[in-house]
Protein backbone atom coordinates (compact mmCIF):
# COMPACT_ATOMS: atom_id res chain seq x y z
CA UNK A 1 0.00 0.00 0.00
CA UNK A 2 1.05 3.59 -0.57
CA UNK A 3 0.01 7.15 -1.38
CA UNK A 4 0.69 8.72 -4.74
CA UNK A 5 -0.12 12.08 -6.38
CA UNK A 6 -1.42 12.32 -9.91
CA UNK A 7 -3.02 14.93 -12.17
CA UNK A 8 -6.36 14.36 -10.39
CA UNK A 9 -4.87 14.81 -6.90
CA UNK A 10 -3.56 12.42 -4.15
CA UNK A 11 -4.79 8.82 -4.06
CA UNK A 12 -4.08 5.55 -2.21
CA UNK A 13 -2.74 2.52 -4.08
CA UNK A 14 -3.06 -0.96 -2.58
CA UNK A 15 -5.40 -3.77 -1.65
CA UNK A 16 -8.26 -1.84 -0.07
CA UNK A 17 -10.88 -4.43 -1.16
CA UNK A 18 -13.07 -1.58 -2.14
CA UNK A 19 -13.92 -0.62 1.40
CA UNK A 20 -13.17 3.10 0.97
CA UNK A 21 -15.76 5.41 -0.45
CA UNK A 22 -14.99 6.12 -4.07
CA UNK A 23 -12.53 3.20 -4.33
CA UNK A 24 -12.21 1.45 -7.67
CA UNK A 25 -10.75 -1.91 -8.67
CA UNK A 26 -8.67 -2.13 -11.79
CA UNK A 27 -6.14 -4.84 -12.62
CA UNK A 28 -6.55 -6.51 -9.23
CA UNK A 29 -5.43 -3.36 -7.39
CA UNK A 30 -7.81 -1.01 -5.69
CA UNK A 31 -7.11 2.75 -5.97
CA UNK A 32 -8.76 5.40 -3.83
CA UNK A 33 -8.93 8.41 -6.10
CA UNK A 34 -9.50 11.97 -5.02
CA UNK A 35 -13.00 13.21 -5.69
CA UNK A 36 -13.11 14.78 -9.14
CA UNK A 37 -13.69 18.52 -9.40
CA UNK A 38 -17.03 19.81 -10.51
CA UNK A 39 -17.21 20.96 -14.12
CA UNK A 40 -16.88 24.66 -14.84
CA UNK A 41 -20.10 26.67 -14.72
CA UNK A 42 -21.55 27.63 -18.06
CA UNK A 43 -20.34 31.29 -17.98
CA UNK A 44 -16.78 30.18 -17.14
CA UNK A 45 -16.53 27.30 -19.54
CA UNK A 46 -14.73 27.88 -22.78
CA UNK A 47 -17.08 28.74 -25.58
CA UNK A 48 -16.99 26.45 -28.57
CA UNK A 49 -15.39 27.86 -31.63
CA UNK A 50 -17.81 29.01 -34.29
CA UNK A 51 -17.16 29.24 -37.97
CA UNK A 52 -16.44 32.83 -39.05
CA UNK A 53 -14.90 33.97 -35.73
CA UNK A 54 -11.23 34.97 -35.88
CA UNK A 55 -9.37 33.52 -32.89
CA UNK A 56 -6.51 36.03 -32.90
CA UNK A 57 -5.86 39.71 -32.16
CA UNK A 58 -7.47 42.02 -34.71
CA UNK A 59 -7.26 45.73 -35.44
CA UNK A 60 -10.17 48.12 -35.20
CA UNK A 61 -11.90 48.98 -38.44
CA UNK A 62 -11.41 52.59 -39.65
CA UNK A 63 -14.95 53.61 -38.66
CA UNK A 64 -14.37 52.69 -35.02
CA UNK A 65 -10.75 53.89 -34.77
CA UNK A 66 -10.49 57.16 -32.86
CA UNK A 67 -8.54 60.03 -34.48
CA UNK A 68 -5.32 61.14 -32.85
CA UNK A 69 -5.11 64.50 -31.05
CA UNK A 70 -4.62 67.41 -33.48
CA UNK A 71 -1.35 69.26 -33.94
CA UNK A 72 -1.31 72.45 -31.88
CA UNK A 73 1.35 74.27 -33.93
CA UNK A 74 -1.10 76.34 -35.99
CA UNK A 75 -4.27 75.43 -34.11
CA UNK A 76 -3.52 77.68 -31.14
CA UNK A 77 -2.81 80.73 -33.31
CA UNK A 78 -5.97 80.13 -35.32
CA UNK A 79 -8.01 79.71 -32.15
CA UNK A 80 -6.78 83.01 -30.71
CA UNK A 81 -7.89 84.78 -33.90
CA UNK A 82 -11.07 82.95 -34.90
CA UNK A 83 -12.62 81.68 -31.68
CA UNK A 84 -16.28 82.76 -31.34
CA UNK A 85 -15.60 84.85 -28.22
CA UNK A 86 -12.62 86.55 -29.87
CA UNK A 87 -14.48 87.35 -33.10
CA UNK A 88 -17.37 88.82 -31.11
CA UNK A 89 -15.02 91.02 -29.07
CA UNK A 90 -13.14 92.15 -32.22
CA UNK A 91 -16.42 93.08 -33.92
CA UNK A 92 -17.42 95.20 -30.93
CA UNK A 93 -14.01 96.91 -31.00
CA UNK A 94 -14.39 97.74 -34.70
CA UNK A 95 -17.84 99.17 -34.04
CA UNK A 96 -16.43 101.33 -31.24
CA UNK A 97 -13.68 102.64 -33.53
CA UNK A 98 -16.30 103.55 -36.12
CA UNK A 99 -18.20 105.49 -33.45
CA UNK A 100 -15.07 107.57 -32.83
CA UNK A 101 -14.91 108.59 -36.50
CA UNK A 102 -18.62 109.36 -36.40
CA UNK A 103 -18.08 111.65 -33.42
CA UNK A 104 -15.17 113.40 -35.14
CA UNK A 105 -17.33 114.01 -38.20
CA UNK A 106 -19.37 116.52 -36.19
CA UNK A 107 -16.46 118.97 -36.51
CA UNK A 108 -16.63 118.91 -40.30
CA UNK A 109 -18.80 121.32 -42.33
CA UNK A 110 -21.94 120.17 -44.12
CA UNK A 111 -22.32 121.01 -47.83
CA UNK A 112 -25.81 120.78 -49.40
CA UNK A 113 -26.74 120.86 -53.09
CA UNK A 114 -30.27 120.77 -54.50
CA UNK A 115 -31.76 121.10 -58.00
CA UNK A 116 -35.34 121.74 -59.16
CA UNK A 117 -36.92 121.94 -62.63
CA UNK A 118 -40.51 122.75 -63.69
CA UNK A 119 -42.45 123.69 -66.83
CA UNK A 120 -45.63 125.80 -67.05
CA UNK A 121 -47.77 127.21 -69.92
CA UNK A 122 -50.86 126.83 -72.12
CA UNK A 123 -51.26 123.95 -74.58
CA UNK A 124 -53.12 123.69 -77.91
CA UNK A 125 -55.75 120.91 -77.81
CA UNK A 126 -55.11 120.02 -81.45
CA UNK A 127 -51.31 120.12 -81.34
CA UNK A 128 -50.35 119.44 -77.74
CA UNK A 129 -46.84 118.23 -78.60
CA UNK A 130 -45.88 121.36 -80.51
CA UNK A 131 -46.93 123.86 -77.90
CA UNK A 132 -43.90 125.41 -76.16
CA UNK A 133 -43.78 125.42 -72.36
CA UNK A 134 -41.81 127.84 -70.27
CA UNK A 135 -39.17 125.99 -68.34
CA UNK A 136 -37.91 127.09 -64.94
CA UNK A 137 -35.07 125.43 -63.06
CA UNK A 138 -32.92 126.34 -60.12
CA UNK A 139 -29.79 125.18 -58.27
CA UNK A 140 -29.35 125.67 -54.56
CA UNK A 141 -26.03 125.44 -52.74
CA UNK A 142 -25.61 125.53 -48.96
CA UNK A 143 -22.73 125.30 -46.50
CA UNK A 144 -23.25 124.70 -42.78
CA UNK A 145 -20.30 124.78 -40.41
CA UNK A 146 -21.16 125.08 -36.73
CA UNK A 147 -18.26 126.63 -34.91
CA UNK A 148 -19.55 126.14 -31.36
CA UNK A 149 -22.40 124.00 -30.01
CA UNK A 150 -21.82 124.11 -26.29
CA UNK A 151 -19.04 121.47 -26.23
CA UNK A 152 -21.51 118.74 -27.27
CA UNK A 153 -19.16 117.58 -30.01
CA UNK A 154 -16.28 117.34 -27.57
CA UNK A 155 -18.33 115.32 -25.13
CA UNK A 156 -19.43 112.89 -27.86
CA UNK A 157 -15.86 112.53 -29.09
CA UNK A 158 -14.47 111.78 -25.63
CA UNK A 159 -17.27 109.28 -24.86
CA UNK A 160 -16.65 107.50 -28.16
CA UNK A 161 -12.90 107.35 -27.47
CA UNK A 162 -13.46 105.86 -24.03
CA UNK A 163 -15.87 103.27 -25.44
CA UNK A 164 -13.29 102.38 -28.10
CA UNK A 165 -10.54 101.88 -25.49
CA UNK A 166 -12.83 99.69 -23.38
CA UNK A 167 -13.82 97.58 -26.40
CA UNK A 168 -10.18 97.10 -27.41
CA UNK A 169 -9.30 96.07 -23.85
CA UNK A 170 -12.16 93.54 -23.81
CA UNK A 171 -10.98 92.19 -27.17
CA UNK A 172 -7.47 91.68 -25.82
CA UNK A 173 -8.82 90.21 -22.60
CA UNK A 174 -11.02 87.76 -24.53
CA UNK A 175 -7.90 86.03 -25.90
CA UNK A 176 -6.50 85.23 -22.45
CA UNK A 177 -9.31 82.93 -21.23
CA UNK A 178 -9.52 81.35 -24.68
CA UNK A 179 -5.79 80.58 -24.53
CA UNK A 180 -6.17 79.14 -21.03
CA UNK A 181 -9.19 77.04 -22.00
CA UNK A 182 -7.39 75.78 -25.09
CA UNK A 183 -4.39 74.68 -23.01
CA UNK A 184 -6.61 73.01 -20.42
CA UNK A 185 -8.77 71.16 -22.93
CA UNK A 186 -5.79 70.04 -25.01
CA UNK A 187 -4.16 68.64 -21.86
CA UNK A 188 -7.37 66.77 -21.05
CA UNK A 189 -7.54 65.48 -24.64
CA UNK A 190 -3.94 64.23 -24.57
CA UNK A 191 -4.51 62.56 -21.19
CA UNK A 192 -7.67 60.85 -22.39
CA UNK A 193 -5.87 59.57 -25.48
CA UNK A 194 -3.07 58.10 -23.33
CA UNK A 195 -5.63 56.49 -21.04
CA UNK A 196 -7.08 54.61 -24.02
CA UNK A 197 -3.71 52.90 -24.59
CA UNK A 198 -3.38 52.09 -20.88
CA UNK A 199 -6.90 50.67 -20.71
CA UNK A 200 -6.22 48.54 -23.79
CA UNK A 201 -3.07 47.13 -22.17
CA UNK A 202 -5.01 46.39 -18.98
CA UNK A 203 -7.65 44.61 -21.04
CA UNK A 204 -5.01 42.45 -22.71
CA UNK A 205 -3.48 41.64 -19.30
CA UNK A 206 -6.88 40.77 -17.82
CA UNK A 207 -7.67 38.53 -20.80
CA UNK A 208 -4.38 36.68 -20.38
CA UNK A 209 -4.94 36.39 -16.62
CA UNK A 210 -8.35 34.81 -17.19
CA UNK A 211 -6.82 32.32 -19.63
CA UNK A 212 -4.15 31.39 -17.07
CA UNK A 213 -6.72 31.03 -14.30
CA UNK A 214 -8.82 28.75 -16.51
CA UNK A 215 -5.82 26.48 -17.04
CA UNK A 216 -4.89 26.55 -13.35
CA UNK A 217 -8.45 25.69 -12.39
CA UNK A 218 -8.50 22.87 -14.92
CA UNK A 219 -5.41 21.23 -13.38
CA UNK A 220 -6.58 21.94 -9.84
CA UNK A 221 -4.09 24.67 -8.94
CA UNK A 222 -6.73 27.41 -8.54
CA UNK A 223 -10.09 27.68 -6.84
CA UNK A 224 -13.40 28.82 -8.25
CA UNK A 225 -12.95 32.10 -6.34
CA UNK A 226 -9.72 32.82 -8.22
CA UNK A 227 -11.53 32.20 -11.48
CA UNK A 228 -14.45 34.48 -10.59
CA UNK A 229 -12.08 37.22 -9.47
CA UNK A 230 -10.19 37.05 -12.76
CA UNK A 231 -13.42 37.19 -14.74
CA UNK A 232 -14.59 40.23 -12.75
CA UNK A 233 -11.27 41.94 -13.44
CA UNK A 234 -11.70 41.28 -17.17
CA UNK A 235 -15.21 42.73 -17.12
CA UNK A 236 -13.97 45.84 -15.34
CA UNK A 237 -11.13 46.21 -17.85
CA UNK A 238 -13.64 46.11 -20.71
CA UNK A 239 -15.74 48.77 -18.97
CA UNK A 240 -12.64 50.94 -18.53
CA UNK A 241 -11.86 50.70 -22.24
CA UNK A 242 -15.35 51.92 -23.14
CA UNK A 243 -15.19 54.69 -20.54
CA UNK A 244 -11.80 55.96 -21.72
CA UNK A 245 -13.02 56.10 -25.32
CA UNK A 246 -16.05 58.08 -24.18
CA UNK A 247 -13.85 60.45 -22.17
CA UNK A 248 -11.68 61.03 -25.23
CA UNK A 249 -14.67 61.90 -27.40
CA UNK A 250 -15.98 64.30 -24.75
CA UNK A 251 -12.56 65.97 -24.44
CA UNK A 252 -12.34 66.31 -28.22
CA UNK A 253 -15.80 67.92 -28.34
CA UNK A 254 -14.73 70.40 -25.67
CA UNK A 255 -11.67 71.34 -27.71
CA UNK A 256 -13.89 71.87 -30.75
CA UNK A 257 -16.14 74.14 -28.66
CA UNK A 258 -13.13 76.30 -27.78
CA UNK A 259 -11.75 76.33 -31.33
CA UNK A 260 -15.16 77.03 -32.86
CA UNK A 261 -14.98 74.45 -35.63
CA UNK A 262 -14.77 70.71 -36.22
CA UNK A 263 -11.28 69.25 -35.91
Amino acid sequence: NGVAVGPAGPYVVGDTTGTFAGATSEGGVDAFLAAPRAPLPAPLAEKPKTAGIVDQPVRAIPDSALPAPPDTTDLRAGTLEHAPQVEQADAQARAARAQVWSARAQYWPTFNVSYSNRRAGLSDPQLPFLTPYKENFSWTFGLNWPLFNGFVRDQNRVSASVSRDNAQARAADARRPVNAQFTQQMAALTTAYAQISIASDNLAAATEDLRVQNERYRVGAATILDLLTSQAALTQAEVNVVQTRLNYLIARAQVEAVVGRTL
